[in-house]
């Protein structure tokens, strides 16, 4: 899979965007409120095409053009070691939600997002979790690491914590995210090259320092002028001196000083932006056009171009090498495909999520094919609420299992069932009974139940009315919605018996070396590898350019059955010890009708 394309939010001054510019992304867009930064940016960038959208939070993700990756410097002064410490109480501490609202709307690849080192300790741990969390909930991997753009290019010491975010559908393992290795220091000669003396009134200042109570005795100002090469931060009270690095670049302080020749200058926003990874030819073209102290700030507020480059570059690398783990490398690239009705799950999410964001109510996708969870969450004001259960247009809709018993020839409610007997259960099985001869032999063909359309229907409204349901999305020609009391109105419905395969799950990690071991002797399969479905559990497994067949095969006391994918990805599954499973009863659906608008009213009524 190939990254290209990215949107760049609050972009300060653009030094994400060129980092991943020089990483071979292109942007599509930017926001940012700061109208002095925009002047800056568009200064600096071609922007030619590109969509400026001003206040993230007012952002319609219906409006975006596609891109692939999210890049943001969410505001950090409420996390700051040297702020307040504020977080989620200030308005700026919120915008990670906005962030994230536009990440679960538009639902690009990835995310890259940066933040003060203070984030990762504010409130002790609790804010980053809450970060984390958030992320997670929308559809998204992360990791984050503190580096510092000391180590990737730069003289200067800027410690910031980066988050990589990977969109969890797509099936890669973010634990195998690289990190960009470091590269060596350079000197700060070719930073350091403007001409600005420190002035007499600067001086005046660096005197207050100096004779301050904590300063003072230490040194006077012909002791700094001799100090050639050295850096002189003044901040507060404090007084630091640095050699052969720059500290932290910041929007609000006093200025840097450094000694040159034996005289005292003061670093100008020029410097700065050579500090901050921005090539001259870059800094040239706002040298002149924008004043010194504006520079000064914005590029304190920006990102370091050279560290974002690396991580773009990092990025780029894990989409395009995640599947070389394996020698049998399928000639495209690509992510695991989705069993059919998860991709209508999703198409319904994102469906309801576009049409009706505007109401109360947020929609939160949890089903994910498994049908002990209801399909979509809606919550009312931050508060859980009722859920919507997705039924494609030709689907199973609920089952139950029977025990077959031979001996006394008749069919007996399963104990094991999730669901509990009533009196739909017991009239369908009573129906089998009564015909026996025609179910006894049952084996994994279909046989059709002759049974009531009602028993049949409120057997299926009773089920989900237990998990919470109250509306049901399905699709015809357009989507449909309605309550769940409507449910027989909408479709044709079908009740069958057979023997469902065994049941399976995931491979332990233990049994891996067993199974590699199979696979290799059986196969000529050299690796396997474990990946993210869209259950989020790690899946064993591999790929083979020749057929596998999915045989059983049995290793030790445990069954396992290789599981075709899609092209030449395979999966390993471990089977249940149930060499002959119960039949079951299930229900099956076929849409009948258009939507109904009464029906859809009642359910914006209920969202409102």
């Amino acid at each position: 899979m190939k990254i290209n394309t990215f949107l760049d939010l609050c972009s300060g001054i653009g030094g994400g965007r060129l980092g991943l510019e020089q990483a071979g992304l292109k942007c599509v867009g930017f926001s940012d409120t700061s109208k002095l930064a925009k002047r800056t940016y568009e200064l600096m960038h071609d922007t030619t095409d590109e969509k400026y959208y001003y206040n993230l939070k007012r952002i319609k993700c219906e409006t975006l053009p596609d891109y692939d990756l999210l890049i943001a410097g969410f505001p950090c002064q409420t996390f700051s070691v040297i702020g307040r410490k504020d977080g989620f109480s200030d308005d700026r501490g919120q915008i990670i939600f906005h962030l994230a609202r536009i990440l679960e709307e538009s639902q690009p690849k990835c995310f890259l997002f940066e933040n003060v080192k203070g984030l990762v300790t504010h409130d002790k741990g609790k804010t980053i979790n809450i970060i984390i969390n958030e992320l997670n909930r929308v559809g998204y991997d992360v990791v984050y690491k503190v580096l510092t753009s000391l180590d990737y290019g730069v003289p200067q010491m800027r410690q910031r914590v980066y988050f990589i975010g990977i969109r969890k559908d797509l099936g890669y393992d973010i634990s195998s995210f690289n990190w960009p290795k470091t590269v060596d220091k350079p000197g700060l000669e070719s930073y350091l090259i403007d001409n600005n003396v420190a002035s007499e009134e600067r001086l005046e200042i660096l005197k207050y320092y100096l004779n301050n109570p904590t300063n003072q005795g230490k040194y006077t100002v012909d002791d700094i002028r001799s100090m050639e090469g050295k850096i002189i931060d003044t901040r507060m009270n404090d007084l630091r001196i640095y050699d052969g690095k720059c500290p932290t670049l910041r929007a609000q302080r006093d200025g840097v000083l450094y000694v040159r020749n034996h005289v005292i200058y003061q670093l100008t926003g020029y410097e700065a932006l050579l500090l901050q990874g921005f090539p001259k030819d870059y800094a040239d073209k706002v040298k002149d056009e924008v004043s010194d102290r504006h520079l000064l700030m914005q590029a304190g507020n920006a990102m370091t171009v050279n560290v974002i480059e690396s991580l773009g570059r990092s990025i780029i690398d894990f989409f395009s090498t995640n599947y070389s783990l394996n020698q049998n490398k399928p000639p495209q690239t690509g992510t695991i495909s989705m069993k059919p009705g998860v991709e209508f799950e999703k198409d319904c999410y994102k469906y309801l999520m576009s049409t009706y964001k505007k109401y109360r109510a947020s929609f939160e996708l949890r089903g994910n094919m498994n049908s002990t969870v209801s399909d979509i969450l809606v919550s009312k004001e931050g508060c859980p609420d009722f859920y919507i259960e997705v039924k494609d247009t030709k689907s199973q809709s609920g089952q139950f299992v029977v025990i077959n018993d031979h001996i006394n020839e008749r069919f007996y409610f399963s104990p094991r069932n999730r669901s509990q007997e009533n009196h739909y259960t017991t009239a369908i099985i009573e129906k089998l009974n009564s015909n026996y001869d025609t179910y006894k032999n049952v084996d994994t063909a279909s046989i059709p139940i002759d049974v009531d359309f009602d028993i049949i229907g409120n057997w299926i409204i009773g089920h989900y009315k237990n998990k919470k349901v109250e509306f049901v999305i399905t699709k015809g020609k357009d989507y449909i919605i309605f309550p769940l009391d409507r449910y027989k109105a909408y479709f044709k419905l079908s009740a069958n018996i057979r023997l469902k395969p065994s049941g399976s799950s995931v491979i332990p990690k233990k049994q891996v070396s067993n199974i590699n071991g199979y696979l290799l002797k059986t196969y000529n399969i050299t690796q396997t590898f474990f990946t993210a479905f869209d259950d989020n559990k790690q899946h064993l497994c591999f790929y083979s350019k020749s057929p596998i067949p999915s045989d059983v095969f049995i290793l030790g006391r445990t069954r396992y059955q290789c599981s075709h994918q899609h092209d030449q990805l395979y999966e390993v599954r471990k089977l249940t010890s149930n060499l002959k499973p119960n039949p079951s009863v299930i229900f099956s659906v076929l849409v009948k009708q258009p939507q109904n608008n009464d029906d859809l009213k009642a359910f914006i009524d209920r969202i409102k």
